[in-house]
Formats: C-alpha cells, structure tokens, sequence
C-alpha cells in the first residue's frame, strides 16, 4: 500500500469513529448568490452569476457534516448549465493555543456532462487567522491541492483574506492561483468582494458574493 492509499483509508477510519459518536448536534443553513462562482481560480459559470445554498451539521465532539450546491454553467467544446453537488463530512481536533487540525472528506457531483465527478480527502491546521490544508483528490486522475490562507482583522469587523493554491495533477498541467478580497458583515449579510486568478490561462476575476445564515435547530 502506498502513502496516498495509506493516508485516504487512516483518514475514513478515523471519520467513521467520529460519525458514531454523535448524538447531538447543531444545524444551520446559507443561502446566497454571487456574481461569479469561482473556485480554486477557475469560473464555474462562464464569468456570470450563479444562486448557491446549503446545509450544515456540527457535533460538540468536533465532527461536522454538510451538503451545498450551485448553479453553474460549465464550457467544454460547448457550455452546459446544470448544477454542482458537494458532500462533505469531517472532524475537527482542538488543540491548545487555539491550534485546530481538520480532517475530512468532499465529494464534488454534477448534472451536466462538461464536468466529472471527483472526491477528495483533506487534512489541515489553522490557528488565529492562518490555515493551510492539503488535498489528495481524484477526479479523471489523481491530484493533489495545497490550500495556504491568511485572514487579517480589519476596522468594524471587516476582514481581508488572502489565499494561494497549488494543484500538482498526476498527469496533466499543474497550475498554481490566488485571490485577495474583503469581507464584511452588513444587514446580517455576509459580503465578500474578491479578485482572483490563476496561471493557466492568466485571467482574472472581480466578483462580489453574498450569504445569508441562518439557524435551523
């Protein structure tokens, strides 16, 4: 068994003991649009806008599970809009110091034929404002994804988050991105103006996105 194959089953193992421990938990829901969806650099809807929602589950212990979905409109050798899918469960350890690891599991579906499905199993830190989490994800081939984050506390409770991405793929084009934006809550809105861009094809991306959250039980 090599290490990725290694390092995906001791990830589900330790998820499954976590999912049998619950017992009671907390629910919340977010329903928001942006006017570009854009993920690790990349439009996911033709630079236009898209209506994303979603639910979460979070346990006392530090497991959380969660589903969202989004429109998006995906250009192959032609555009098809349909809908994106994401199922994800994890585990968070707190450490002292206000130092947290995360461990989880995502899956990412789709309606349209532009796209194929992929998964991905994650492993993180974060402490104050800084995080960094690795993926090891397969989709047509394996990938890989390192997700480094930083998030400063401005004036009236706005925040500047910077963010870089490295995808290393197995067999094909490795590509790195980044992005810098503000975010602020207003109206018990949260809002976040972004702009993003990634190596491939050098393009950027200004967008503005905005989420509604909201108790359920």
């Amino acid at each position: 068994m090599n290490l990725r194959y290694a390092f995906r089953l001791t990830a589900l193992v330790i998820l499954s003991w976590f999912a049998a421990t619950v017992s009671a938990a907390d629910l919340t829901g977010n329903v928001g649009a942006t006017t570009n969806y854009v993920f690790r650099g990349f439009t996911q809807s033709d630079n236009g806008p898209a209506i994303q929602g979603g639910v979460d589950y979070a346990h006392a212990s530090g497991f959380y599970a969660g589903a969202w979905a989004s429109t998006v409109k995906l250009c192959g050798t032609s555009c098809d809009s349909g809908l994106e899918a994401d199922l994800y469960f994890g585990a968070n350890f707190k450490l002292q110091n206000d130092l947290v690891f995360d461990i989880g599991y995502i899956a990412y579906e789709y309606s349209n034929s532009n796209s194929n499905s992929a998964h991905e199993i994650y492993l993180g830190g974060r402490y104050h404002g800084f995080s960094l989490t690795y993926y090891d994800g397969h989709e047509v081939g394996d990938y890989s994804y390192l997700d480094l984050k930083v998030k400063v506390e401005l004036q009236d409770k706005a925040y500047l988050i910077g963010h870089y991405g490295m995808k290393n793929v197995k067999s094909g084009n490795d590509v790195n991105d980044v992005s810098l934006g503000i975010a602020k809550e207003m109206w018990d809105v949260d809002f976040a103006l972004t702009v993003s861009s990634e190596d491939l094809t050098d393009k950027t991306k200004l967008y503005l996105t905005g989420t509604k959250r909201f108790d359920i039980k």
